[in-house]
């Protein structure tokens, strides 16, 4: 996801200074039409680990989740099949569905 954010006409990365996440966070889906999280909970519990954070997402794309210190936990452009998360769906302390 912050790779497609740096590289991305519109996107921006930057240090997340004292707002970096470690650990169990709430997330909460946005986005009602997303694609990303369909047929899942409107808040889920996942593992966030990163320490720079995304100041603006790429052209094109579409906030699909939030969190209380993320405003861009998750990202889609559907028109191209982009889709980018934040956190670490691959962990045993991310809810899977």
């Amino acid at each position: 996801m912050q790779l497609m954010a740096h590289m991305l006409p519109g996107g921006k990365v930057i240090a997340a200074d004292n707002t970096a996440e470690y650990g169990e966070t709430t997330i909460k889906v946005t986005d009602p039409e997303t694609l990303l999280f369909a047929d899942t909970p409107e808040e889920q519990t996942v593992l966030m680990s990163h320490g720079d954070k995304i100041e603006a997402i790429p052209d094109g794309f579409k906030v699909a989740a939030t969190s209380e210190q993320t405003p861009f936990a998750a990202m889609e452009d559907r028109e191209h099949n982009f889709y980018g998360v934040q956190f670490h769906p691959e962990v045993r302390q991310t809810e899977t569905v």
